[in-house]
């Protein structure tokens, strides 16, 4: 496959609202990932020691997966902020915020909304996640520039 048809791949085409619909959601939502995994990268292997809370949630984790989830959070939102990759960085988050709404809001009957342990956010970013997915990064997006230049 060659990259041009790659791009276009990952970014269908959309109208001029829609494009900006998605311009906008994937600006929140991938500078909400970023700032919530920046801080994992700092210490991509072990901050999941530093946080009893979650360690406790999510007893026995493997250590394999933290460098992971703090790549898709905090490189990962990044680069669906740009719209760079959005559709392949979406699996990721869709991977990393999964476990966190069913793995430890659902499974550990933490409230929706409300108090410390309330799993709304991830849950409103896993949806954004899974829509970007499904509809690409829009038609005002890195990948959209790219998938034009590479056009013949």
């Amino acid at each position: 496959m060659t990259s041009s048809r790659f791009f276009r791949a990952l970014v269908p085409p959309a109208s001029v609202s829609t494009g900006i619909a998605l311009l906008i959601l994937r600006v929140v939502a991938g500078y909400s990932l970023h700032l919530h995994g920046a801080p994992k990268l700092h210490d991509p292997m072990h901050w999941l020691d530093n946080s009893p809370g979650l360690h406790a949630a999510v007893p026995n984790a493997p250590s394999f997966l933290e460098p992971i989830v703090a790549f898709a959070e905090g490189i990962g939102g990044f680069l669906i902020f740009f719209g760079l990759l959005t559709r392949v960085v979406a699996i990721f988050i869709i991977c990393d915020l999964s476990v966190a709404v069913i793995g430890v809001g659902i499974m550990h009957h933490h409230p929706f909304v409300g108090g410390r342990e309330s799993y709304e956010i991830p849950a409103l970013l896993l949806t954004i996640a899974i829509a970007l997915f499904i509809a690409g990064p829009g038609r005002y997006s890195l990948d959209a520039l790219i998938a034009r230049r590479a056009s013949p």
